[in-house]
């Protein structure tokens, strides 16, 4: 659990105007692991750095409290 770990999880919904790679979110300063990518019926575990999301992606991120949080606010500035 978070209490335990220190990590925690967050779904968010990808809603750029435009297709991104992964790469770019981290250069933007993306810290949290992105665990999987759900686009669809279809389940992308553990993308690579080139992997591109499309609006509408929904991430499952984890990482600790404070770097989802500032992920979420970085996410939604693409």
């Amino acid at each position: 659990s978070e209490a335990e770990t220190g990590l925690d999880a967050e779904q968010v919904v990808f809603q750029a105007g435009r297709s991104v790679a992964l790469r770019e979110l981290k250069e933007r300063g993306l810290k949290s692991v992105v665990f999987a990518v759900a686009r669809g019926s279809e389940r992308y575990y553990y993308p690579s750095d080139g992997f591109e999301l499309k609006p509408g992606d929904v991430l499952i991120l984890m990482g600790l409290r404070e770097d989802l949080d500032r992920d979420v606010a970085i996410l939604s500035r693409v």
